[in-house]
């Protein structure tokens, strides 16, 4: 990058002041301070923008968890969501001015004292108010016993009271001692165990990507009575979601549609509530996030029966410049041994069983030194294609930038550190690839 020295020389950071108190110069700051070497093009203002524009996210986050008592935890994903909105909405309202003293040029962004008020106040009102709505509803659905709206409107109103920056919410017209969002713990945790998911049978068998051989139901009830239009999923141990669906009118779903993942014979799947489905958001919380606790009942094990996909792959990785690269990523045995041991994939040998999938990687690699910046790009690009040679299969193809990095000409690059990451990027494309199919 033009005018960066090195990478420990670039000096990001943000400082924050104390607010509330009446003065007009308080603020919170993100800043990036940059000695020049070169003109200042708008490719490097951007850059340092961007580094002011995450300093400034930093500062946000650090102030309002430090000024109101950890209410917006970065580490909870239904606390971070509402994080995220609220510093979206500072960031558009944030002052920007850049300048250069001597050789230095400064980017600063700054939010006021009067700016974060306002923010605060309306993502207050909006949240707040939409938490109250559904705490209302779900005191009428339980005068009428109404579990369906009970359990929907009782998590709505639990997640929208976690939003609220301040002081917490209280239980409106109870005397309780409890906030709103421990009293909807406390209920909703209840309603959570009196909850039974229970399947025909607890394998399912199948070769990837396909849907399974056998038929797999599952039924969701509430106190022994069917539950209907019930979000449920089906989860890797690692947490990633590969199947979404809510039960029918007889509280029952069938896992007919639910493509065989790609895992070893004998892995485990997890069903359990889709919180996210009946928030709305585009997004997966665990029952962790709420504050809930799952009961085995509502946390059922699928078995995986597998029977291994035949594949065929074409592998290359050559380099546009004299760049010597290392056997981790030019050996094709390397990307073997990946799909033998990670994806549980057999490789065809020829004869039968004919091929399930033909794998094509095609990687490129490429160096430029730039003698002005003092600096060496290293760049891999791959080329992927998987097709699902199946009556009716899909393909997935993929051009991607595995790993693009500049380093200082003054310095050694570390090679091997440098192809071992762009090893595990390819890793990681083709399993989303797999997942697509």
């Amino acid at each position: 990058m033009k005018g960066i020295k090195s990478a420990p020389f670039l000096l990001i950071i943000f400082y924050i002041t104390m607010l509330y108190i009446p003065a007009s110069t308080q603020e919170i700051c993100g800043v990036s301070y940059l000695e020049l070497t070169s003109p200042v093009t708008p490719e490097i203002k951007k850059q340092q923008r961007t580094i002011a524009l995450d300093s400034l996210k930093t500062a946000l986050t650090f102030w309002v968890n430090e000024f109101f008592d950890n209410c917006l935890d970065p580490e909870n994903t239904i606390s971070n969501y509402f994080l995220t909105l609220f510093i979206d909405e500072c960031v558009k309202r944030a002052k920007e001015k850049s300048y250069i003293e001597g050789r230095e040029l400064t980017v600063e962004l700054s939010v006021p004292n009067s700016t974060l008020d306002l923010v605060i106040t309306s993502h207050n009102k909006h949240y707040d108010s939409l938490a109250l709505y559904y705490w209302n509803t779900f005191n009428a659905a339980q005068k009428t016993d109404r579990g369906g709206l009970l359990y929907y409107a009782g998590l709505n109103a639990l997640f929208y009271s976690k939003a609220h920056i301040g002081s917490p919410l209280e239980v409106p017209g109870i005397p309780s001692g409890m906030t709103l969002t421990q009293q909807l713990q406390s209920t909703m945790q209840q309603i959570l165990n009196r909850l039974d998911i229970t399947f025909s049978e607890p394998i399912i068998s199948g070769k990837p990507p396909e849907y399974p051989r056998n038929k797999v139901t599952i039924t969701v009830s509430l106190d022994t009575v069917p539950y209907p239009n019930f979000p449920l999923m089906v989860v890797r141990p690692n947490e990633t979601v590969i199947f979404t669906a809510k039960t029918g009118t007889d509280g029952t779903v069938s896992l007919a549609e639910m493509k065989i993942p790609f895992v070893a014979h004998g892995a485990f799947l997890y069903v359990r509530p889709d919180f996210g489905a009946v928030i709305g958001a585009d997004l997966s919380f665990s029952a962790e996030a709420f504050g809930l606790t799952r009961s085995e009942n509502i946390n059922q094990t699928i078995i995986c029966n597998i029977t291994k996909p035949v594949f065929t792959l074409d592998y290359s990785a050559s380099a546009v410049n004299q760049i010597k690269i290392p056997p981790v990523f030019s050996d094709k045995s390397k990307i073997l041994q990946f799909f033998k041991d990670s994806l549980h994939l057999q490789l065809h040998k020829g004869g039968t069983p004919k091929p399930d999938l033909a794998i094509v990687i095609n990687c490129q690699i490429s160096s430029y030194t730039f003698d002005e910046r003092e600096e060496t790009q290293m760049k891999v690009e791959a080329k992927t294609t998987i097709k699902d040679l199946t009556p009716g299969g899909k393909t997935v193809e993929k051009v991607a930038v595995l790993n693009d990095k500049f380093y200082d000409v003054n310095h050694e690059i570390p090679i091997g550190l440098f192809f071992w990451e762009s090893s595990n990027a390819l890793h990681d494309l083709i399993k989303q690839m797999l997942d697509e199919l």
